[in-house]
């Protein structure tokens, strides 16, 4: 709790090291990228201790590659993002 201002802030939803970034799109991302498409203004905001893989999770690689171990995408929210954000669009 904000002493100064009272407000409550809470966690929406805290992930573990073994989930896939396309879970977290479409679990937490995918709605706000559609809010932001209708012209609500949204933030993605991505707290963690230093080397948790905040950046990864965010940008991914440059080139998509499904992991051998563990069948799950290395695309980033951000590309993830854009590219649903073209989908809306229909530029596909």
């Amino acid at each position: 709790m904000n002493k100064r201002t009272n407000e409550v802030y809470h966690f929406d939803r805290v992930f573990g090291d073994n989930i896939d970034t396309r879970e977290i799109f479409n679990s937490q991302v995918k709605e706000i990228v559609h809010s932001a498409m209708n012209g609500i203004n949204q933030t993605i905001f991505v707290y963690g201790q230093t080397s948790s893989g905040k950046t990864h999770t965010m940008k991914g690689y440059s080139t998509e590659k499904i992991s051998k171990a563990t069948g799950h995408s290395d695309s980033g929210l951000i590309s993830l993002s854009v590219r649903e954000i073209f989908e809306i669009a229909n530029f596909n």
